[in-house]
Order: C-alpha cells, then sequence, then structure tokens
C-alpha cells in the first residue's frame, strides 16, 4: 500500500515554518538594526513557500519575543531538518525548542507538528497524532499540520480520519497540490474511484510537472485494469522525475498488460539506477516466470538473497519458483526460510495451502493452529480448515468453514478455489465455475483449479478453453503424466494429431502405465506412417489388457495392413473370441484369409459379416470369393475332365495280355529242377502245395458225399443265379452317367486330413446350426404353449402363472 504523500519531503508548508522558525532564533545583531531589510526579505521569502497566515507586525514581534542562544538555534535547525534517518535527533532538537519557552503561540504549534512530522518518520504514530493535535490548536489556520495528522491516521489505518483531515488542510490552502494527492490516495483505498481520480487532475491541472500526482493515477488506472492510460501516466511521470519507483511502476503496468519485454526493460533499468534494489531483482525474476523460463527466474530471486539475505520476499518467490517446477517438498523450505525473517499470516497461509496440495494434512492444520493466534478464526485458517474436510469428503462442514472465510475476506483466492472444488465434486457447475474464475483472477490459480475449470468447460463443449486450461494446469504441475494424457485426448477429439502425439509422448515418458494411451498412440502413429511403432504401441497395450477386444483388432488390421496375414488372422480370432458378433472383425479376418488362398473361410467370415451388418464392402467381398471358388472348382472339374480322358485312352492304345493256356503249366513244371521238394515247387509256379493230411484222416467232402449227379444240378444252378446277377449288375453300371460314376469315386476315396481352420470352421457351422435349431425349436414351442391356452377356456391358475411371470 503506498504512503500517502509529504510523509517527509513533500510537506512544503511544514518547511517553510521550519524555516520561519530557524529565522526567528537567529542571533540579536539583526535585531540591533531595527527593521532589517534583510531580515525582512528573508521572512518574507518564508512566508511565500510556507503561505501560512501570520502578518509582518506578528513576525517582528515573535522575533523581538525570541533571545535564543547559540546551541538554541542549532536546536532549532536541527528541529527544521528533514532527514528521515535523523528522526531521532530531530525529535531532541525540537524538545529542546519546547522546552527553552522561547517559543509560543504559532510558533509553538509549527514546532509541535515538526516533531510530530519526526515522530512520524521514526514509527511512532501515538506520539505523532498527539503532536499535531497540539499542533492544530495553537495554530488552527497551519495547513500542514492537517496535513501531517492525516497522513498519521492514514499510518494507523483510519482512513475516515485522515480524509477528514485533508479536508481542512485543502479548505485552508486550496492551492497546495500535495494535499489533493494524498486525499486521492485516501479516498482510492476507501473506494471512492472516482473522486480519488478527479483529486489526481486537480493535483495535476495545480502542478502539471507533479509526478506524484501521474504516479498516484496510474495506480488507479491499472487497478481497473485500463493499462494503455496507466502506461501513460507512469511514461509523464518518468519524464518529470526517472526514478526507480516510477520505472517500477511501469513495468508493473506492462507486465499486467503482456508486454513483457517491454517490463523487463523498466526492471532491468530500475535495477541500474539502484543495483541494491531488491524489488527490483525480484520483478524481473516474475516477469522470466511469467514467461516461462523457471530456471532464470530462480537464478534472479538467488540474486536478490544474495543482496539482502534477510529479505522474506526474496524467499517467498524462491518458493513459489521451486512450486511452479513441480518441486512442492523445495517450495515448502523456502517458504519456511521466510517465515524465520517475517512471522507473516499470508506465508503461514500459503505453506498450509502447499502442505494441503502435497496430503500434509497434519501440517496444513498446525499452520491453522499458528493463524488463529495472529487472529481468532483467521480467515485463511478458516479456508484451511475447510479444505481439510473436503480432502475427508464431508462436504457440507466444508462449504460452512470457506463461507466464513470468505466472508471475512473476500479477496482469499485459496477460499474460492477450495469452494470451487467442493461445488464441482458435488456437480454443481455453475457456482463451481465462479469460484474457479475467482480464484483465478485473485491468482490463486493451482493446477488442480485450473484442471477442474477445464472439465467444466470440456462438458460445456468448449474445447478449446478446455484445453487452454489443462495447458495451465501443466504449467503448474509439469509432471503431472495424467494432465498430459488428458490434454491429449482433448487434443484427439479436436483433429490435433501432431500435439496430441507429443502429450502422448510425454504422458507416457513421465510414466503413465495406462494401455488407452498406448493405444491412443498407436492410432497416431499409423496415421503419419510409422507401422513399427504403432506396432510396438499395440504390443504394449494388448499386455497390459490382454482382453480387450478394441485392442486385438487394431492390431490385427496393422498385422494386415503389414502383410503378416497369419498373425492378422491370429489376432482376430482372439478379438471374435472376447466380442462375438462383430461385423468389421470377420470382415477383416476375411481379407486376411482371401490373401493367404483360403477362400471357403474367407466366404464364411464375410458371410457372417453381412449377417451382422449389412456392408457393401462385405457384399462384394463375398461375391468376389464366391466367383472365385466357383472359377477354381470349374477348373478342377475340367482338370479332371481331361486326366480321365487321358487314362481312358491309354488304356486302350495298349496292347491286350495273352491268356495263359495249361502248356505254359506243364512247361513251368517242367523247368523245376528234379531236386526241389514240393515246397520250392509251389512257390516257382504260384501254384499251391495241399498240406499233409494226417495218417488216417478222411476228407471232409467224402464224410458227406452226395450223389455226383445232385452235385452237379446244383453247381449249374448257381452258376446260372451268379451270372444274371452280374449281368444286371454290369447293365446298372453302364446306365449311369459319367458324371455320377466320378462324383462316385470322388466320395468313395478316403478324406483328406483337414487343418486347424478347417475343423474351427466346422465347428463354428456346428454351433450356429444348433443355435438356430434352438431357437426354431423354442419359437415352435412357444406358438405351441399359445395354441393350446388360445384353445382352452380361461383357469384359475392362469393369474398365479401371470404374476409370477
Amino acid at each position: 500500500m503506498r504512503r500517502p504523500e509529504t510523509l517527509r519531503t513533500l510537506a512544503l508548508r511544514a518547511i517553510g515554518a521550519a524555516a520561519l522558525l530557524a529565522f526567528a532564533c537567529a542571533p540579536s545583531h539583526a535585531q540591533s538594526r531595527g527593521d532589517d531589510a534583510e531580515g525582512l526579505d528573508a521572512f518574507a521569502r518564508v512566508q511565500s513557500q510556507s503561505q501560512d497566515r501570520m502578518t509582518m507586525s506578528e513576525a517582528r514581534r515573535s522575533i523581538r519575543e525570541m533571545q535564543p542562544h547559540m546551541t538554541l538555534r542549532q536546536s532549532a535547525r536541527g528541529c527544521a531538518n528533514q532527514a528521515k534517518d535523523q528522526a531521532a535527533d530531530r525529535i531532541t532538537a525540537c524538545s529542546r525548542v519546547l522546552e527553552s519557552r522561547k517559543a509560543s503561540g504559532e510558533t509553538a504549534g509549527v514546532t509541535y507538528a515538526l516533531r510530530g512530522l519526526a515522530y512520524l518518520d521514526r514509527g511512532d504514530v501515538p506520539n505523532a497524532i498527539a503532536d499535531l493535535d497540539r499542533a492544530v490548536s495553537l495554530a488552527p489556520d497551519f495547513a500542514p499540520a492537517y496535513q501531517n495528522r492525516g497522513n498519521a491516521w492514514y499510518a494507523k489505518g483510519n482512513f475516515g480520519r485522515a480524509l477528514a483531515d485533508y479536508d481542512e488542510a485543502i479548505k485552508r490552502d486550496p492551492q497546495a497540490a500535495s494535499a489533493y494527492v494524498n486525499r486521492a490516495v485516501a479516498k482510492r483505498d476507501l473506494g471512492m474511484t472516482d473522486g480519488a481520480l478527479e483529486d489526481f487532475r486537480k493535483a495535476i491541472e495545480l502542478d502539471p510537472k507533479r509526478a506524484s500526482a501521474y504516479r498516484g493515477r496510474g495506480e488507479m488506472y491499472l487497478r481497473q485494469d485500463d493499462y494503455a492510460r496507466a502506461i501513460g501516466d507512469y511514461d509523464h511521470a518518468l519524464q518529470y522525475e526517472r526514478t526507480a519507483t516510477n520505472y517500477m511502476r511501469r513495468g508493473e503496468a506492462r507486465r499486467e498488460s503482456g508486454a513483457l519485454d517491454g517490463a523487463m526493460a523498466d526492471y532491468a533499468e530500475a535495477s541500474r539506477i539502484e543495483p541494491n534494489n531488491v524489488a527490483a531483482w525480484l520483478a524481473q525474476g516474475k516477469v522470466q516466470q511469467q514467461k516461462g523460463d523457471t530456471d532464470r527466474a530462480l537464478a534472479l530471486y538467488q540474486k536478490a538473497i544474495q543482496l539482502d539475505q534477510n529479505a522474506a520476499p526474496s524467499y517467498r518467490y524462491l518458493a513459489e519458483g521451486y512450486l511452479a517446477k513441480g518441486d512442492r517438498a523445495r517450495a515448502i523450505r523456502e517458504i519456511s526460510r521466510a517465515l524465520k525473517f517475517a512471522w507473516r499470516p499470508e506465508y503461514l497461509a500459503l505453506r498450509a495451502e502447499w502442505r494441503l496440495g502435497g496430503g500434509d494434512i497434519k501440517g496444513a492444520e498446525v499452520d491453522a493452529g499458528y493463524l488463529d493466534k495472529f487472529e481468532d478464526d483467521h480467515p485463511a485458517a478458516l479456508a484451511v480448515r475447510g479444505a481439510v474436510a473436503a480432502r475427508n469428503k464431508d462436504y457440507a462442514q466444508a462449504l460452512a468453514k470457506l463461507n466464513a472465510a470468505l466472508k471475512d475476506d473476500d479477496k482469499l483466492g485459496f477460499a474460492y478455489a477450495e469452494r470451487g472444488l467442493v461445488f464441482a465434486a458435488k456437480s454443481d457447475s455453475e457456482r463451481a465455475l465462479a469460484d474457479l474464475n475467482r480464484a483465478v483472477a485473485l491468482h490463486s490459480g493451482s493446477g488442480a483449479v485450473f484442471s477442474a475449470r477445464a472439465q467444466i468447460f470440456h462438458a460445456k463443449g468448449d474445447n478449446a478453453k478446455a484445453i487452454g486450461d489443462i495447458g495451465e494446469a501443466i504449467k503448474r504441475e509439469p509432471k503431472s503424466a495424467a494432465l498430459y494424457y488428458q490434454r491429449a485426448r482433448w487434443r484427439i477429439a479436436a483433429g490435433e494429431n501432431d500435439p496430441a502425439l507429443a502429450d502422448l509422448d510425454a504422458a507416457i515418458k513421465l510414466g503413465v502405465d495406462n494401455a488407452d494411451a498406448y493405444f491412443q498412440r498407436a492410432a497416431l502413429r499409423s496415421g503419419k506412417g510409422d507401422r513399427a511403432g504403432a506396432l510396438a504401441d499395440l504390443d504394449a497395450a494388448i499386455k497390459r489388457e490382454p482382453h480387450k477386444a478394441d485392442y486385438a483388432r487394431a492390431r490385427g488390421n496393422a498385422l494386415l495392413a503389414a502383410k503378416a496375414y497369419d498373425k492378422a488372422i491370429g489376432d482376430l480370432d482372439n478379438a471374435i473370441r472376447l466380442e462375438p458378433g462383430n461385423a468389421s472383425d470377420h470382415y477383416l479376418r476375411g481379407l486376411a484369409r482371401e490373401q493367404t488362398g483360403d477362400l471357403v473361410n474367407a466366404a464364411e467370415d464375410f458371410k457372417l459379416a453381412t449377417r451382422h451388418k449389412d456392408s457393401a464392402e462385405a457384399r462384394k467381398a463375398l461375391a468376389r470369393v464366391t466367383a472365385e471358388i466357383k472359377q477354381r472348382e470349374a477348373a478342377e472339374r475340367k482338370k479332371k475332365g481331361r486326366n480321365r480322358v487321358a487314362k481312358t485312352e491309354s488304356k486302350t492304345d495298349a496292347k491286350p495280355e495273352r491268356k495263359p493256356d495249361a502248356d505254359d503249366d506243364v512247361q513251368a513244371v517242367a523247368s523245376i529242377p528234379p531236386a526241389a521238394t514240393d515246397r520250392e515247387a509251389a512257390k516257382a509256379t504260384g501254384v499251391p502245395v495241399p498240406a499233409a493230411r494226417p495218417q488216417g484222416a478222411v476228407p471232409r467232402e467224402e464224410q458227406h458225399a452226395a450223389p455226383r449227379s445232385d452235385r452237379r444240378e446244383a453247381s449249374e444252378r448257381n452258376e446260372h443265379r451268379s451270372g444274371s446277377t452280374k449281368t444286371r449288375a454290369a447293365e446298372r453300371t453302364t446306365s449311369r452317367s459319367r458324371h455320377e460314376q466320378a462324383e462316385r469315386a470322388r466320395y468313395s476315396r478316403e478324406p483328406a486330413p483337414r487343418s486347424r481352420a478347417e475343423r474351427d470352421r466346422a465347428a463354428r457351422e456346428r454351433y450356429f446350426r444348433q443355435l438356430e435349431a434352438k431357437e426354431r425349436y423354442e419359437r415352435a414351442k412357444r406358438r405351441y404353449y399359445e395354441q393350446q391356452r388360445a384353445r382352452r377356456p380361461a383357469q384359475f391358475t392362469d393369474a398365479f402363472r401371470d404374476y409370477r411371470r
């Protein structure tokens, strides 16, 4: 908060009165000359500077009444000194003047006003107000006394009484620009924006070269986010005062407007003017952090710490820098160091917030207890306890604490953030969005805040804002793999494939163990032509979730594109097993089988594809494969016909074999050597030798011997019967067509062993036939019972049957 003007150097009326006091305490040789011209001229100059209400005769009378010694003269000059670092000496000097009783009336009032200003410079506000009250009572027309007493009330925080004193000062001296500046500052802090701007305008009108008036009005414009006017006023202030403070103010306006390079230049110039200005180095670090160069920002914060190792703000900004890098533990250590140098509630609130974000609920509650020591039910402590209740899912208690915190401090961004997260958890999107927006406006947008707001924007269909907020969340939590994965999904939905691929790479690199992340990256890589990378990602996805049909289907499709047909069939078999009835799986497997030459199974897959989903591609593929099968069968039949004709012709062209006769047998027997046995003769001639009959055995045919004539007749009948049967069989065989003989010959052969794919196809066909038969049976059964119920009259048990149903 900027202090009002004239706390030290701008109290011109007080300075003029001090000069009058010093002149009044001058040696008596000026008095000896009576109305000395030099003395009167000096008094006139003092009067023109002070613009007080003393007349010439009153001034002469005051001079004649005072006969100071040399020590009194020195004390008067010391009292009139305006050096802030000599406030204690000024107080002593003014006290000596007052104790000498040489100052009376309005002169004594001016002396009390000077001592009150010295007390104010030392920070002793109660004694300053007491002396300025005496000054006002002794010199009621002395405007600077009212102005400085207003400054004292402002320093105490009583803006109302400060404003009243500024009004009195302006009433007594309406041409004093500094009083208007001070009153504008008080009105600004009381929320009287229009009145403050009017007073700044009046001050500039009275003194167009007063830099403080331009600087104050620039701050007003900056609070209204009117950056262009603010920068314009700061330009005027720099035109008249090229101080580090004015460069810092313009740098702040430029930073807020987004002109980070210009802001960096202003802060650098402030550092050049005041090399030991810690605030200038910290401001440069904040700009670098806002530009995303966190390492450079940390270096600048370290530079500020080297200049002043006891400056708590330096450690605070260093902690925020480490938090931006995702090092929460280091951030908590640095904010703890800041608390060693300045035990401030805002630092405790930050540490409690960061501890809570890291899951250290006990540590956050300890910090809340410290906050309560500053003030019972401190707003930050209430907000922390509300956040703890929210972590424990006690949303009613959380809302009660957070509402109480915001009632006491409506600018507590952390409380808005936590309440917004509670509303989001309760699915109250509108109130959640309002609180989250307020938290972001108050610079309390954590990663969780931006992530929650992104979810709300995504639910509303505003994908661009959702992606933007998730990007802000990533800036605050750069090591969160889940945030990268979430943004990748939304970018895929928006068609931003290249950034989505980069996000998936980052998510997987950070250790996301999500099968869907690999699956999505495989799809993006496949779209860019990276088949090897896509297959590797699909392998990783299936390894993590082996029972996901989508993953097996995608890998089967990728293998089909890579012409690895057998592997593709295996993956598509798995997909069909996991998700039966998917038409695309059957269609893809049919394509793979078609490429391997398994046309029959390919046709079956195309039939199933058209059965589950009427697809034009599947119908075309089925027609194509069916035509090829028919073409192959026709070629095969044509080839078999040619082979049969060739075989018949070869049999016709062959020479007939000569039938053996009795002479051949005689010659064969005669060719056997005499020494050969009966068995060797049988082997040579091919005629079996009857076995030797046991001695005394009677042949079987002789045991039941019948008349030879009867046996002859029976033999003739048998020969006639067998001859007629053979003739009829031959006639039937010759009457059949050649095609029937070929079909019979084909089906009479031993079937060839079937492959695994054929066996699987046969099993599926049996399954579907059984399934259809079962469905037909159930339909027939239902029709039968419906017909039976329709034919018979209603019965008492029908009511119970309907009830059970």
